[in-house]
């Protein structure tokens, strides 16, 4: 992992990806986008329940993007952490500088935590579609047994499988893509989101619209092959 540059190789690395910098759910992004997305992008879409403010702060632009000169790259972290320490030492890391990839990434308060309605507002403002497990868990109360006796963080109540929040999300067309879209998922190692193993995967995208869509579980396309290394399929 270290030689592919995809985890930290030094001190300076760690630093870097756990700044407070990195990290910052307060950023300034005073750029107007070219079209209006605000309060919402579409007039058949519901308008945005956080200030214009609340939705750009969250999103780390470094004073290396290009603004459209090269194909920007959206990084969105995982419940319970931030972009900055999530991708500081790999993605960002080898993706900056590169001809092809322009990186920002996104750092939600809370750590993800929170309402994970909120938390799909603030993600779908950046990227304009929701990049997430798409079906929930089946792990959900076994993360907090002793709800509701006992409390628990949202984000992971609202994970549950069959979730009215997660039902809601999947509704009319909502487990689907909406512009081609590649997914690249692990089917073990998640401690949180259950199942990640064929169509039944949280992960796995449906193409209803005929969008265009890769569904990638690495045991898969990668079986059998040491982890720690980079392969093409």
């Amino acid at each position: 992992m270290v030689e592919n540059g995809l985890a930290p190789s030094d001190i300076a690395d760690i630093v870097s990806a756990y700044s407070v910098g990195y990290n910052s759910e307060t950023n300034v992004n005073p750029a107007v986008p070219h079209k209006a997305i605000y309060p919402k992008k579409s007039s058949s879409d519901a308008p945005y329940s956080l200030t214009e403010t609340q939705l750009r702060e969250v999103i780390y632009i470094p004073s290396t993007f290009t603004y459209g000169k090269k194909p920007p790259v959206t990084l969105v972290p995982g419940t319970s952490s931030k972009g900055g320490e999530t991708y500081g030492a790999n993605y960002i890391k080898l993706l900056t500088g590169t001809s092809y990839a322009d990186p920002v990434w996104l750092n939600i308060p809370g750590f993800l935590l929170g309402d994970a309605q909120v938390n799909a507002v603030l993600r779908s403002h950046a990227i304009n579609y929701i990049s997430a497990d798409f079906h929930g868990t089946v792990q959900a109360y076994a993360t907090c047994p002793e709800f509701p006796t006992l409390p628990c963080p949202p984000a992971v109540i609202q994970q549950e499988y069959n979730s009215n929040f997660i039902v809601t999300l999947r509704s009319d067309g909502g487990d689907s893509a909406y512009v081609p879209t590649t997914g690249v998922y692990s089917g073990t190692g998640d401690e949180i989101v259950e199942p990640q193993q064929g169509t039944d995967a949280s992960a796995y995208i449906h193409d209803v619209r005929n969008a265009g869509v890769s569904n990638n579980e690495l045991q898969i396309i990668c079986n059998g092959q040491p982890a720690g290394s980079l392969y093409t399929h």
